[in-house]
């Protein structure tokens, strides 16, 4: 598994997800290979989600000298991590690899240029991550409004989501 962390874009790295991460590994009785990406605001998009492909590729490519298999590659992430983990599926069905055998999307954020879906004014505030501050880490990460339209910003709005892996979403309650 290749996890890509959260924390807007902006904040979070391998160490802050160890806990989580050390025991998707066990659960799940996998290796975890989690990315270091380049942050926000000093690196804007597409930084992240080539940072995070570039991880895909090299966990492929070297997962056998780890015993692991890279026909069960699967890429997961939280958050926005979700949200380059879906964007990396895309990338790998445009580019032709590595192939990925499935997505975990913990609550992704995969439409950046909408804020205004229930569950965003519902849940903006009191619920740990605000609205306010969801868009803050958005005009961090895609400064350009127009770039927020863009699938691999936004892989919600891809034109087909045919051929890729299958995908288990798992959402908050409240999360917005």
């Amino acid at each position: 598994i290749l996890y890509l962390h959260g924390g807007g874009y902006c904040t979070g790295s391998p160490v802050t997800h160890r806990a989580l991460t050390g025991h998707l590994a066990v659960a799940c009785d996998a290796q975890v290979f989690v990315a270091d990406y380049r942050l926000a605001p000093e690196h804007v998009y597409p930084a992240a989600l080539e940072d995070a492909y570039a991880a895909v590729r090299w966990v492929a490519e070297n997962v056998a000298s780890f015993n692991g298999d890279a026909s069960r590659l699967a890429v997961a992430g939280d958050s926005a991590g979700g949200n380059l983990a879906a964007a990396v599926s895309l990338l790998a069905r445009d580019r032709q690899g590595p192939p990925i055998s499935a997505q975990v999307l913990l609550y992704p954020a995969v439409d950046l240029r909408n804020l205004d879906r229930p569950s965003a004014v519902d849940f903006a505030d009191g619920y740990f991550l605000t609205r306010p501050r969801m868009a803050w880490f958005i005009e961090q990460y895609v400064p350009s409004v127009a770039q927020r339209r863009e699938p691999l910003a936004s892989p919600l709005l891809a034109s087909s989501h045919a051929n890729l892996p299958p995908a288990l979403t798992i959402t908050a309650g409240f999360d917005p």
